[in-house]
């Protein structure tokens, strides 16, 4: 189909969308707040490889890391007491477990303080933030959990520039799933899978959940974005824009205007489920999980401006919503 040609793209029930079919996502929404965390990086590290559970009444932030990079920045800015022994990891480096002193007020400020393991989340409110936290807060949560992967046998073969890839690994699908919408605000898209656990290994026994990024686009939109404090990470992203930049041709995401086509492969009946309506001024359209979605019966007739959020999501229409309940 020649999806050039804007009439292929219309609003439909969601009981009419079939397998096969494509839906029109968000290709990216850069707006931004200008609400400022006080150290957005280590904030990042924390929900990454920190806890900061409560204890008798009060919260206290640990920090379990083994690269020099990541210590380095946290005790030029912040007193750290070793709670073990640190052990040397295969590499040579010093793993280490360490209470982090004088940051505990900042993580009630975001909203987040007393969160262990799967209830972990984004800061509340995140999307109103200012870009260079948000990007900041990006870097330390891949710094930490994240992973730079480059197979250079095959990243000359046009079938294979996936195989660049930079991905975020947690127990966690719902700290991913707010992490993938962050990324959109970057232009960067993703995908979440799930890997079963091995147990024939007894550190991997449960399974977890990747966000990976692979598209060409999103990729030098990460890396023009995101950095990283580990040297060997970084080196490896720059690495992965040298390579996409000379392989322009090799790979072609779709993409018309400001909106990016997924296809539907599957489709699940998740049964009665309580649902919410929203109230977007006169277009009755917005983006709701990066899905351009309209609540009009389909007419666009019906919604001053509708068209123009469909076809233009950055426009002047798109507003973020901040929850302020």
């Amino acid at each position: 189909r020649d999806y050039k040609e804007k009439k292929y793209l219309q609003y439909i029930d969601a009981e009419k969308i079939d397998i096969g079919d494509s839906i029109a996502c968000i290709n990216g929404v850069s707006i931004f707040g200008d609400k400022k965390m006080l150290d957005a990086r280590l904030t990042g590290l924390l929900i990454g490889d920190g806890t900061y559970g409560m204890h008798k009444n009060s919260c206290g932030i640990i920090l379990i890391n083994s690269d020099n990079e990541v210590w380095n920045y946290v005790e030029s800015k912040y007193k750290t007491r070793d709670t073990i022994t640190p052990v040397k990891t295969k590499n040579g480096n010093l793993l280490r477990k360490a209470s982090v002193h004088g940051f505990v007020q900042e993580l009630r400020n975001l909203k987040i303080a007393g969160q262990t393991k799967d209830r972990k989340r984004l800061p509340e409110n995140i999307h109103s933030y200012c870009k260079q936290d948000i990007c900041d807060l990006l870097g330390g949560y891949f710094d930490s959990d994240g992973c730079v992967y480059i197979n250079k046998t095959s990243v000359n073969d046009s079938k294979n520039l996936h195989q660049c890839l930079i991905k975020v690994s947690s127990s966690n699908i719902e700290i991913l799933k707010e992490t993938q919408l962050l990324l959109l605000k970057l232009n960067v898209h993703s995908k979440i899978s799930y890997c079963k656990p091995n147990f024939n290994n007894p550190k991997t026994t449960r399974g977890h959940y990747n966000l990976n990024i692979y598209d060409r686009d999103s990729l030098l939109n990460f890396i023009d974005n995101v950095s990283f404090l580990i040297k060997y990470k970084q080196k490896l992203a720059l690495e992965i824009k040298e390579l996409l930049l000379n392989n322009l041709d090799k790979q072609k995401v779709f993409k018309l205007d400001d909106l990016y086509l997924e296809k539907v492969i599957s489709i699940e009946n998740i049964g009665v489920k309580r649902v919410f309506n929203l109230t977007a001024d006169t277009t009755n359209t917005y983006i709701a999980n990066g899905f351009v979605t309209h609540n009009t019966g389909g007419n666009v007739e019906k919604s001053k401006d509708a068209e123009g959020v469909f076809f233009n999501p950055k426009s002047g229409y798109a507003k973020a919503f901040i929850n302020e309940g």
